[in-house]
């Protein structure tokens, strides 16, 4: 089962979003070396991201595999740092306990928000 197959819940065709707090949610693979954010050009993006005034779209997370437990980055370390960077306490995440969304779900999810 890919990433697309995780994430969001759909609601009569609508994904659900959560509103996370960011220190519930960490880093896995993306962090470690060789990871997307330890390339050579990631702190460029993260600033190129944090100077935007408009919304993030979602990242995606794999759920806490216990209640204290954090939720995972699956897709979007880059928007979860620049997140931090720019002051923010929160971020939207995909539902990752719901039925998976189609791309096109997603993209007309993300035209209709006027998300980068």
């Amino acid at each position: 089962m890919g990433w697309r197959d995780q994430i969001a819940k759909a609601l009569l065709g609508r994904p659900k979003v959560l509103r996370l707090p960011i220190e519930t949610i960490e880093h896995g693979e993306s962090a470690l070396p060789g990871g997307r954010l330890t390339a050579p050009n990631a702190g460029d993006v993260i600033s190129d991201y944090a100077a935007r005034p408009t919304p993030f779209p979602p990242i995606h997370v794999i759920p806490p595999d216990t209640p204290a437990g954090k939720y995972m980055i699956e897709d979007g370390s880059y928007r979860l740092e620049a997140a931090k960077r720019r002051g923010d306490t929160h971020i939207e995440a995909y539902d990752p306990n719901g039925p998976p969304l189609t791309h096109e779900q997603e993209q007309e999810f993300l035209k209709g928000r006027g998300a980068h």
